[in-house]
């Protein structure tokens, strides 16, 4: 399902995906979501078994109450592949970042380019591909 440049920014529509038992892509990426609607995206996810690609690269999220993403990676054991690339994050969504990779058993890529990484948050994310091997960053 590409969803991509259509100006999206509230996801109240995501309760409805874990009823589409076919959806295996998602294309979310250059819209406008924000914290609060990742959130609310991030939480219908965890349930979303037969998703397997996650595009929400290039929007607006990046905040602190981001940090559902770590629940959501260590819940969510069908996504193989997620574009968070182009986003803004903040200390506390690499935190959760690092923490939902040593706990997920499934993703197998993941793009984090353009997200302003810096130094001590790099080296986090080397110390938890060090421990989920079946993981690569982009």
């Amino acid at each position: 399902l590409n969803l991509s440049n259509c100006g999206i920014s509230v996801c109240d529509w995501g309760r409805y995906l874990c009823f589409m038992e076919s959806l295996s892509q998602l294309n979310l990426s250059h819209n406008r979501i924000r914290d609060d609607a990742f959130v609310q995206l991030m939480k219908c996810i965890e349930s979303c078994y037969c998703l397997r690609h996650l595009d929400l690269s290039y929007n607006k999220f990046g905040g602190i109450k981001c940090n559902v993403l770590q629940t959501t990676l260590a819940t969510n054991k069908g996504l193989f592949s997620m574009s968070l690339g182009g986003n803004k994050f903040d200390a506390s969504i690499w935190t959760a970042l690092f923490h939902g990779l040593l706990q997920n058993q499934s993703l197998t890529l993941l793009d984090v380019s353009c997200c302003a990484l810096d130094l001590p948050n790099a080296l986090r994310l080397c110390e938890a591909f060090q421990q989920n091997t079946l993981c690569k960053i982009r």
